[in-house]
């Protein structure tokens, strides 16, 4: 008995959550002038982002999440261009004026250690020297694989390793081609 009202109280308290963040959200895109007609596009995009990734909570998302999911919409869904040029737009406007956070431009630019990515991914270096090694490859070759993985890791903005996923490694590589256009060698080397 106690136990069904606790669950009644917490999935009251998850609603009115939600129905705070939604407020908070149309609230953003009445301040900056949304047309009623769009607030609703614009809050449905958004819930697709959201469903999209259940479970991973909108802080931790990264600029790789918002393009994985782009390309799913794309890819998957066949959305055309137009359409995935507002989700994008839905999105910024969730980061930039509602949650007032900066996604950033996630690539290549400084290269990290893994330390400064975490436990999980010091754990996932030092894994991948012992593989290397243990298979004679060269110490520039090492060298590489590691530069590439932390790449990677950086991309994601440090997520663990293993929640990375292949989509989350097809949007790197997508990134490579399409916003950096490495050539296809360096793609290789990457993959």
């Amino acid at each position: 008995m106690v136990q069904g009202v606790l669950n009644v109280k917490r999935a009251t308290a998850l609603d009115d959550a939600k129905q705070k963040f939604w407020m908070g959200f149309a609230g953003v895109l009445q301040k900056r002038g949304v047309p009623e007609k769009m607030q609703e596009w614009h809050m449905r995009n958004v819930d697709g982002f959201i469903k999209h990734f259940r479970g991973l909570p909108l802080k931790r998302r990264t600029l790789g999440d918002v393009k994985v999911f782009l390309r799913h919409l794309k890819e998957v869904e066949g959305k055309e261009s137009w359409h995935i040029d507002r989700v994008r737009q839905s999105i910024e406007m969730l980061y930039r004026d509602f949650l007032k956070m900066d996604l950033g431009a996630s690539g290549l630019g400084k290269r990290l250690g893994p330390e400064e990515l975490g436990e999980k991914w010091v754990e996932a270096v030092e894994k991948m020297r012992n593989e290397l090694r243990f298979r004679h490859y060269s110490l520039r070759t090492e060298e590489v694989y590691v530069d590439w993985a932390l790449r990677l890791a950086k991309f994601h903005d440090g997520r663990e390793p293993t929640k990375i996923g292949d989509e989350g490694i097809k949007a790197f590589l997508s990134h490579l081609a399409i916003d950096l256009k490495v050539a296809a060698s360096t793609q290789n080397q990457a993959a």
